[in-house]
């Protein structure tokens, strides 16, 4: 009698798949010889995307500067959905005002200058996310250096805990 098992093929299929797209990323577990169960851990070269980072930070010290606005939005798995794409007013790197562009389905929205993140904050969240992240991944303006596309996972063991900010105009205001 041959009877066969739905769910544990499926169970079977599922493992294999994601195990090939973690190998296909260059994802393997890292040993770590006091947990039974090492985190999936993503090669990330910390020293070259600190290179990366001074040569962006150098590149909007010398064509951005303290006064702009900037059109930006999160997002995390804690909220469904993106927030809002937002303008922020930023005077002396210090953000003055917030501004709701665009709105996707309902989300919810912080007005609070300090809910958000200037040039200078990105640079600093990203230096430390860099150092301490299991998972980081930065674009970063070719033509301004700020951290155009920030994709952060804090622990690679914890569920809903990723976190993307995204950054798609500044407008450097030279008074």
């Amino acid at each position: 009698m041959n009877r066969s098992i739905p769910w544990l093929r499926v169970l079977i299929e599922g493992v294999v798949i994601v195990g090939s797209i973690l190998l296909a990323f260059g994802c393997q577990p890292q040993d770590q010889s006091q947990d039974r169960s090492p985190p999936i851990m993503c090669d990330i070269d910390r020293d070259s995307l600190h290179v990366e980072l001074e040569a962006a930070r150098a590149l909007w010290r010398s064509n951005g500067g303290p006064d702009y606005l900037m059109e930006t939005r999160g997002w995390t798995n804690v909220f469904p959905g993106a927030g809002p794409w937002v303008e922020l007013t930023v005077r002396g790197d210090t953000i003055r005002s917030v501004a709701v562009l665009e709105v996707e389905g309902r989300v919810a929205f912080n007005n609070d200058p300090q809910a958000w993140y200037s040039v200078r904050d990105l640079f600093d969240s990203v230096e430390s996310f860099i150092t301490d992240a299991d998972y980081v991944e930065v674009t970063f303006d070719d033509a301004l250096g700020y951290p155009a596309r920030v994709v952060i996972d804090l622990l690679s063991r914890m569920a809903d805990d990723e976190l993307s900010h995204f950054v798609r105009a500044v407008e450097v205001r030279r008074e």
